[in-house]
């Protein structure tokens, strides 16, 4: 099992990732009946709905990583997918949410997309880098990176939970800390495996 491409765990990161057009769509369906004044029930099941569906996605991300892990279905496709789709999923909730939904869903502000998106962006200007120059990158997330996709989620959750302000601020400044800390982290990480490269597997030994 462990060599097959297409494999239950892949399977299941597919699935995420499938999911979050869904999401999307439920949500600005939301927002399309709220402008036009539907009544109560109808906002509140299609937001009960979208948190179905971001939930089951939340879910199958430890389903996934759980089965991979115990039953040999590691593979380089999953440990690329995997990240892939938490960011896939993430960035498309965030961003739908930093615009008003409607009865019932706070949004949110907009320096936290602004950052989430901001991390990702110098992640993946890091990975480039380091593809240009050879350098072979370690793709296993560190807890911190695990924790921070956590609060991430769980402020997603909150919000469409319809929670006090009071708790949806502070898991929302919370995932923005560790967001944070972990930019700062990946950096360092990247720039000392830059200054420790041999010589002879940068861009500049080879000419």
């Amino acid at each position: 099992m462990k060599n097959r491409i297409v494999n239950t765990a892949n399977t299941i990161t597919l699935f995420r990732i499938l999911l979050t057009p869904v999401f999307v769509g439920v949500m600005l369906m939301h927002r399309q009946l709220s402008l036009t004044g539907s009544d109560v029930d109808a906002l509140e099941y299609w937001r009960w709905l979208a948190l179905a569906v971001f939930a089951l996605a939340a879910i199958s991300d430890g389903i996934d990583g759980f089965i991979a892990r115990h039953f040999n279905q590691k593979t380089e496709l999953g440990e690329l997918l995997d990240p892939l789709a938490d960011k896939i999923l993430l960035n498309a909730a965030i961003l739908t949410l930093s615009f008003s939904m409607g009865f019932g869903i706070f949004q949110f502000p907009f320096w936290f997309p602004l950052i989430v998106f901001t991390r990702d962006l110098i992640i993946l200007s890091g990975t480039l880098i380091h593809r240009f120059l050879n350098i072979k990158i370690k793709t296993t997330p560190s807890l911190i990176g695990k924790i921070t996709t956590f609060f991430q989620m769980c402020s997603v959750i909150v919000l469409l939970l319809g929670l006090s302000v009071g708790i949806i601020n502070s898991v929302v400044y919370a995932a923005t800390l560790l967001t944070i800390i972990t930019c700062v982290q990946y950096v360092l990480i990247g720039l000392k495996m830059i200054h420790e490269a041999e010589p002879n597997k940068s861009v500049i030994g080879k000419q």
